[in-house]
């Protein structure tokens, strides 16, 4: 079985988070009180009906209307602000899943196999592609934890929905992954909790703004997670974002910069995109097998060439 490994050299280092730990920090740099702004509300269990992206005004399912200069639309793949643009959707249900599963690094170091297979993912990350299956292995929380993402494609018989119970979602695991290498089995063998995801993915979008809207994150650019792009390109989004709305004179300069905002992103958006169904690895038998593949016009040809696309 082959593997891949990622973020050794220093030309494409790449770093991991544990996701409440970023939730969590990005919570607490949002509540900062900064440069004379207001430190903003965080309004929880409020569901929002609908949204006027001209008014920039949005109406939640209690009656409450809220109204700004400008609504920005991080609400998701189902996007209620995205909805509002009435571009045609493009939203599908890919025929791949991702099994998920955390384990405790501690749990793996009493086995000299599965001590030997975190040399692998120190700073790194490594991914283990085999058939129509993949593993991709990272650490989080500084090493204190370990994070697989089992990828796999759909098979005639697979119910057309993942598994909600951890526990059948767990031995479903255990036999789409049985062929593996024997150490990598033991491993997942040492898994309790299992999630198992539909994916979702759509198109690059006709506009990224509207009206007085904008949309950044999922709500903008769903894909595949194959290349983990879903949460870096929203953290790019809102670094865009927030860089040409600062110093803004007054709200009449708000079309300007969304526009501005608009031809920054899209075009890097679509191309993550465009890439995100590749496993790192494939990216030379792509090219060499699809002349008319998008990959084609981006120069990448390797693993190496896709990380520095995503993170130069």
């Amino acid at each position: 079985m082959p593997r891949i490994v990622f973020g050794k050299n220093q030309n494409v280092r790449t770093s991991t988070f544990y996701r409440p730990d970023l939730h969590n920090e990005l919570k607490r740099i949002a509540l900062l009180q900064s440069n004379g702004f207001k430190c903003p509300t965080i309004c929880l269990g409020s569901r929002v009906a609908t949204v006027n992206i001209e008014t920039a005004t949005v109406y939640l399912e209690d009656g409450t209307r809220l109204k700004a200069d400008l609504l920005i639309g991080a609400d998701g793949e189902r996007s209620v602000v995205k909805a509002a643009f009435s571009d045609p959707e493009t939203l599908r249900m890919a025929p791949y899943r991702i099994f998920r599963a955390i384990i405790p690094t501690e749990e793996l170091l009493s086995n000299d196999k599965s001590k030997a297979l975190l040399t692998l993912t120190k700073g790194s990350f490594a991914m283990f592609p085999h058939g129509d299956r993949t593993l991709s292995w990272f650490e989080g929380r500084d090493g204190l934890l370990q994070d697989l993402d089992l990828g796999y494609l759909l098979r005639p018989g697979d119910e057309p929905r993942g598994e909600r119970d951890p526990s059948r979602a767990r031995e479903k695991m255990l036999e789409r992954f049985r062929d593996f290498h024997p150490d990598i089995v033991d491993v997942l063998r040492k898994t309790d909790m299992v999630a198992d995801y539909e994916v979702y993915f759509n198109k690059p979008l006709l506009h990224l703004f509207k009206g007085k809207a904008v949309l950044i994150g999922d709500a903008a650019h769903s894909m595949f997670p194959t290349t983990g792009q879903g949460g870096s390109q929203s953290m790019e989004d809102a670094g865009a974002l927030g860089s040409i709305l600062s110093h803004l004179p007054s709200s009449s300069s708000l079309p300007e910069r969304l526009r501005i905002f608009g031809k920054l992103r899209k075009e890097r958006t679509a191309t993550v995109q465009m890439l995100s169904g590749l496993i790192f690895g494939q990216e030379e038998g792509w090219v060499r097998r699809r002349p008319e593949h998008f990959i084609q016009r981006t120069g990448v040809r390797s693993g190496e060439d896709h990380l520095e696309l995503l993170y130069k």
